[in-house]
């Protein structure tokens, strides 16, 4: 998914006490952000099929340390694009982590 391609460094910022499902979801609206600041600085419009209109998440597996969370993302085209994100927990703040996938 390109919006997610885009966002790769908003992948590394963590949450402070939120639950794995808040951060995912706080994660996606950074590379959203992300993405809409690229758009900006090349003059460009982002495209109804890569604008967000809504985003969910849902936890799929949480241990002490580490957490799957399936994000789905609803673009203003009304179609919907849904992935699995991994989570780490680290100093007690989950952080998307690179080494896990996404």
């Amino acid at each position: 998914m390109a919006m997610m391609a885009l966002g790769l460094g908003a992948m590394f910022m963590s949450s402070c006490s939120e639950g794995p499902e808040a951060a995912a979801k706080r994660i996606t609206e950074e590379m959203v952000e992300s993405m809409k600041g690229v758009a900006a600085l090349a003059g460009q419009e982002i495209p109804d099929e890569m604008k967000v209109d809504d985003i969910s998440t849902q936890l799929v597996e949480e241990t002490d340390s580490t957490a799957t969370v399936k994000v789905t993302v609803k673009t203003a085209d009304g179609k919907e694009d849904a992935t699995d994100m991994k989570l780490v927990k680290k100093d007690g703040k989950w952080t998307a982590d690179m080494r896990l996938g996404f």
